[in-house]
């Protein structure tokens, strides 16, 4: 059995689609290679372009410079024992209690009492000398420590004394008397500290 071969091109140069369109009645031709119909030639990839190619000359080179320096900063850091790399240290103030906590008076019982209950311990501002029996008027709390306005018995001045400066009076109770402590209990007083 013999196969119907089908009529092959004739030319092997490829036409333009535009040549192959005729006037109607027109005889037609042999079937002809059409350039629709050859296999599209494959495209060159491009390179990829560095990510410093939009810059000029001059800004490549100190970008690669700076790269260069940052790589190389990088390995010196890692051949560097660690005991001699210095890792700087940013302190940041943690924010206090706004306000402080004010700390308790060691005197508080005695403030506005009539009574003399308290001594000095030294003289103080050349009025009231050390020993002297006096009462406290008012207190407030200066920030480090509490101050106390101190009154005589003779009633004829007052000064303002730190805690530190007071004692509690003696006390005589049928013949015995009881000194008073050198200094009163410490009291807290808060102060900032900051350590790097």
């Amino acid at each position: 059995m013999s196969e119907d071969k089908p009529d092959l091109p004739v030319d092997a140069e490829a036409v333009p689609l535009a040549d192959l369109v005729r006037e109607p009645g027109a005889k037609p031709e042999l079937m002809r290679i059409v350039e629709a119909d050859l296999p599209e030639k494959r495209k060159r990839k491009r390179k990829p372009k560095s990510f410093l190619e939009h810059l000029p000359p001059n800004a490549r080179f100190i970008g690669a410079a700076v790269m260069l320096v940052i790589v190389g900063a990088g390995i010196a850091l890692l051949a560097v024992p660690t005991k001699l790399v210095i890792v700087p240290v940013f302190v940041t103030a943690t924010p206090l209690p706004l306000p402080w906590p004010t700390p308790t008076a060691a005197f508080a019982d005695g403030i506005g009492k009539s009574s003399y209950d308290y001594i000095t311990l030294e003289t103080i501002r050349d009025t009231i000398p050390a020993n002297t029996r006096v009462r406290l008027s008012i207190a407030w709390f200066d920030g480090q420590e509490w101050r106390y306005q101190i009154v005589p018995e003779s009633e004829q001045s007052y000064v303002d004394a730190r805690e530190s400066q007071l004692a509690y009076a003696p006390l005589s109770l049928n013949g015995l008397t009881l000194t008073p402590s050198a200094t009163p209990w410490p009291t807290f007083t808060p102060s900032p500290t900051f350590s790097p």
